[in-house]
């Protein structure tokens, strides 16, 4: 999903297109409310973290070789779409003030690739 270099190709995409063929893109938020637009089990994290603990599931009823699982969730950044029931759930009092960079508010590691 990142940075949506796979496209059409990406599988969520491809997933969430099977439940909503109106779907163009992997970023689905209400941009007014700024929330996801579906159910949270539709939600990127929750396929992410699904999709995870299916491998693991699959792996334990396997031969118990070794294996690498690389679990990557994209939040939290920008867009920030939670689902609606976790929206606002946070006292944000209590969270420390953001990182200031000096070099401007576009993460330079992008450029880096």
């Amino acid at each position: 999903m990142e940075e949506g270099r796979l496209g059409k190709g990406e599988p969520y995409l491809q997933w969430l297109q099977e439940r909503h063929p109106e779907v163009d893109g992997v970023w689905n938020w209400d941009q007014e409310r700024f929330e996801f637009s579906f159910a949270p089990e539709e939600h990127h994290e929750h396929w992410i973290a699904s999709r995870a603990i299916q491998f693991l599931e699959t792996q334990a009823r396997g031969d118990q070789r070794p294996f690498l699982a690389w679990i990557s969730f994209q939040g939290p950044h920008d867009p920030l779409c939670p689902p609606r029931d976790v929206k606002g759930s946070v006292d944000t009092q209590c969270l420390p003030r953001p990182i200031e960079r000096a070099e401007g508010k576009v993460c330079p590691t992008r450029f880096y690739r």
